[in-house]
């Protein structure tokens, strides 16, 4: 048969082109007819030279999916979307592009001067169309200065009442020195995005991501159900995130500094001397008459966030 609808392929929680979303209206002259839902998955050849490669690699392999179905009469769709729109939208309250701070960012659903959460709301009565999850409602950038063995971790959440309402996180990936468009409409991804992972009542981001880099988090909307009266062309979510340094450290690096995996601990201090003795010798002191020190060092612990450390040095002759 013909195909009636085709879904939009976009950004999922494991990275491009891992998610797809199909919403469509099946009217009453098909109701007799015999549709067909039809799930076409890329295959992914792994090359038997490739560590863990074997004969019986394509009996045991497993690509997980998951699936989110919902098949509504039109007589009952008033259940399943907004009754009461307003005319003006009102989204979460924009961020200047910020750097991160030792104190973190977080934003817990409710304005300025607001004790308890507020839902947000999206009113698209006198928008034109677009391509679902490729209109950012929101968005906000933030540059994460480098920490030594520390990730960022990124927490977002967005619920809606209404699954036909549906709205898509995504976390955008740039180079610390550059400055993202504030007029882009939609993630470029030119560097690499990461999209939230799907949950019962909306969407839910949750990562740990390396320092040193610029991140614009994006809340896109999709393509909603909705009837003619205005009263129901809205999107309503409640929304909130949590953007901290991890607080453990993490023993291996991203990027030129994964060979500090391994490391010795930086010295306190070089005491060059004819005559020396190692007894009641404090830690990291390195003595000796011809001192010839390399290795691999980290900083210690509690200089991690300073990037700073001082050595002492003791000549004798």
């Amino acid at each position: 048969g013909r195909p009636a609808a085709a879904g939009s392929v976009t950004q999922g929680a494991g990275g491009a082109s891992t998610k797809a979303f199909l919403t469509a209206e099946v009217g009453a002259e098909m109701s007799a007819t015999l549709m067909e839902l039809v799930f076409k998955v890329d295959s992914a050849d792994l090359s038997y030279d490739e560590p863990g490669a074997d004969s019986a690699w394509t009996k045991s392999s497993c690509f997980p999916v998951r699936l989110d179905l919902a098949v509504v009469p039109i007589s009952r769709i008033w259940l399943h979307i907004p009754g009461n729109c307003p005319a003006v939208s009102s989204l979460p309250p924009t961020v200047a592009p910020t750097k991160l701070s030792d104190e973190g960012l977080k934003f817990s659903g409710s304005s300025s001067g607001q004790a308890a959460p507020q839902s947000f709301m999206f009113a698209f009565q006198n928008e034109g169309n677009w391509k679902p999850f490729e209109r950012a409602i929101w968005s906000m950038t933030v540059t994460v200065p480098t920490r030594l063995h520390r990730f960022v971790r990124f927490l977002v959440k967005t619920s809606f009442r209404f699954i036909t309402g549906p709205l898509q996180i995504l976390l955008e990936l740039f180079d610390a020195g550059t400055e993202p468009d504030s007029e882009a409409l939609a993630p470029s991804c030119q560097m690499g995005c990461m999209g939230g992972t799907p949950v019962y009542n909306g969407m839910i981001l949750d990562h740990a991501m390396p320092t040193g880099f610029t991140y614009k988090l994006w809340l896109l909307a999709g393509e909603p159900i909705t009837l003619d009266e205005a009263s129901t062309q809205c999107m309503e979510f409640d929304f909130e995130y949590d953007i901290q340094y991890e607080q453990r450290m993490t023993p291996f690096e991203i990027g030129p500094q994964s060979w500090m995996c391994t490391n010795s601990r930086l010295p306190t201090s070089f005491i060059q001397r004819t005559e020396h003795s190692t007894e009641d010798l404090e830690p990291g002191v390195v003595l000796g008459r011809h001192l010839h020190l390399r290795d691999w060092f980290g900083f210690p612990p509690d200089e991690t966030d300073s990037l700073s450390h001082v050595i002492k040095l003791e000549v004798t002759e």
